[in-house]
Parts: C-alpha cells; sequence; structure tokens
C-alpha cells in the first residue's frame, strides 16, 4: 500500500483533470476511474481508485 504523504506530493501538483487522467493511466497498474458525480451543471467529483482501499476524488469545473 502506497504511502499517504507520498501519494499527496504526487497529487498536489495535477492543476487539470487531464494531468489527472495522464498520472492515472501511466502508474501500473493503472488507476481507476471509478464515477463521476454531477455536483451542479458546471461542478463534477471524480472518484479515483489508485490501489486497494485507496481512493482520491478530484473536484472539477
Amino acid at each position: 500500500m502506497m504511502e499517504t504523504g507520498r501519494l499527496l506530493e504526487e497529487l498536489r501538483p495535477l492543476p487539470t483533470l487531464k494531468s489527472v487522467l495522464e498520472w492515472g493511466l501511466a502508474r501500473r497498474p493503472p488507476a481507476e476511474f471509478v464515477d463521476v458525480v454531477i455536483q451542479d451543471e458546471f461542478h463534477h467529483d471524480v472518484i479515483v481508485r489508485i490501489s486497494d482501499g485507496v481512493f482520491a476524488v478530484f473536484e472539477t469545473s
């Protein structure tokens, strides 16, 4: 399982959803993009499974 501090260091500099997609697909094994939760017409949350029991949620607008 990935250390939380190291994971946060990897995720913090990702400024766009495109960069999150590139990061997630470059991982081995690749991250799994689980769901998109629509908050309203402008805001969505993207849920990414990084490994067993480890998820990240990215807010997009």
